[in-house]
């Protein structure tokens, strides 16, 4: 068994990994759909699969950050793990309740990141051309809202400090997307 500040630790930089790629996501879906220089036919498909790219790292990320608090009797660095390993009860009860409510956007996608993502089960692909699981729109903010919110209530908990992740990376985004679009003008789309 593992000290649960250590878990702890490494779970902070786990989910702030998390929260930083989903911003970077969410900021390159938003720049595809008003047609910015990432949507150019010189370089659009390499960025539609960096988006892919990180889609499934999101996901498969996500559900590590759910696997059992430990298996085969190996501790896992999980959620399930510091609220199980957490000693002080109103604490506890906090991280309870957050992580039920992450479990319902983790659940709608669990079976997408057995079949399709962390294997490739044919009857999966095949069958469904792809498609298993989905979330509403949304659903991935309330999520990473409460993953911000548990991260937070560990970090005091274990750290006395705040938790802290790279919360503008979508500004990098952006700074990428006028470079990008200043070489498009200056060479040609």
């Amino acid at each position: 068994m593992h000290a649960p500040a250590d878990v702890a630790s490494h779970f902070r930089r786990l989910a702030g990994d998390v929260l930083t790629h989903w911003h970077i996501q969410k900021r390159l879906s938003e720049c595809a759909r008003d047609g910015t220089a990432f949507t150019s036919p010189r370089v659009g498909l390499f960025f539609a699969r960096v988006n892919n790219l990180l889609i499934d790292f999101l996901f498969l990320s996500v559900a590590r950050l759910h696997d059992p608090a430990s298996s085969s009797g190996q501790s896992n660095v999980s959620a399930n793990y510091i609220v199980e390993q957490i000693e002080d009860g109103e604490t506890k009860g906090k991280l309870t309740k957050l992580l039920a409510d992450m479990a319902l956007f983790v659940q709608k996608h669990k079976q997408a990141r057995n079949k399709l993502l962390a294997h490739n089960d044919a009857a999966s692909i095949l069958d469904s051309a792809g498609n298993i699981g989905g979330f509403e729109s949304g659903d991935d903010e309330v999520y990473m809202m409460n993953l911000r919110c548990f991260a937070t209530i560990i970090s005091e908990h274990y750290f006395n400090e705040p938790f802290l992740y790279a919360d503008l990376a979508a500004n990098d985004v952006d700074a990428v997307q006028s470079i990008l679009a200043r070489g498009l003008d200056t060479f040609g789309d």
